[in-house]
């Protein structure tokens, strides 16, 4: 029986050959199971990210010392397992508005506290942006929502006030302002340097600013004097303003919504 020739095997270039042939297949399956963990990774943070956060990320890549505002940032979901506590969010965004990078922000990647040039917060007037104006109103327990009202909450102004025939008429005055403060407590946990107490100590307020126009502004200081101003919280992702109009005693009954038939009753004639 002839035996197979083996001297091939001795060659250089075959070497090489089955080299690079071994080589090949190891980086096949390293790259096999390296792609089997990440799909098991991902597949155990997704089972474990619950809720979904909203985060701040910039629009388009940013220079440093560019101002942020509502124009150039955006949001992006990030589960909340992967939401650290420098991250801005949604919620605390418009405590941040105005200040500078202290950094280049590239576009789509979260924008962090210590991005900024002043890392937290720098003076108040600093986060109202350019244009717009804030002012405080003094509240009751009625009007904060029993306290459920906080910074970042949007709402709908209503004033109730006499008419010429002092009959009381009630009527929307300004819709969807945002909140900038309640009492000394600002947006997120931080609080301005006031001396009274850490983050979340203050439970009660009877003041709450908010973040309007200067035409609006001299709106509420006119409703101020006129009459009472109650504060209606509003869902923050809705913008449909409804106009109401205005509402008197004599049309209340009038404007009250028909009742409706009990589940399982028929209405009307056949």
């Amino acid at each position: 029986m002839k035996l197979p020739n083996l001297s091939i095997l001795g060659k250089p270039w075959v070497l090489l050959v089955i080299a690079f042939a071994l080589g090949g297949t190891a980086t096949v399956m390293t790259i096999s199971y390296l792609r089997t963990k990440e799909a098991q990774v991902r597949a155990s943070l997704m089972a474990k990210e619950g809720a979904m956060i909203q985060v701040v990320v910039p629009s388009y890549n940013l220079p440093k010392g560019s101002r942020i505002s509502y124009d150039n940032m955006a949001v992006r979901e990030v589960p909340e397992a992967l939401v650290s506590g420098l991250m801005i969010t949604a919620n605390n965004f418009s405590t941040y508005v105005g200040q500078e990078l202290g950094y280049d922000a590239e576009a789509g990647k979260p924008l962090v506290r210590p991005m900024l040039r002043f890392a937290g917060l720098k003076d108040f007037s600093d986060t109202i942006p350019e244009s717009m104006r804030a002012i405080t109103i003094r509240v009751d327990e009625l009007n904060s929502i029993s306290g459920m009202l906080r910074p970042g909450d949007r709402i709908d102004i209503f004033v109730k006030m006499s008419d010429q025939g002092s009959q009381d008429v009630v009527f929307p005055l300004l819709y969807n302002v945002a909140v900038k403060a309640t009492g000394q407590m600002v947006e997120g946990e931080e609080q301005l340097a006031t001396g009274q107490g850490g983050p979340g100590s203050q439970t009660t307020y009877n003041t709450v600013t908010l973040e309007v126009t200067p035409k609006d502004a001299q709106r509420l200081v006119l409703a101020q004097a006129a009459g009472k101003i109650t504060a209606v919280m509003r869902n923050s992702d809705d913008y449909v303003d409804i106009d109401l109009g205005q509402l008197r005693k004599d049309t209340l009954l009038t404007a009250a919504p028909a009742p409706m038939a009990p589940t399982g009753e028929m209405t009307g004639t056949i």
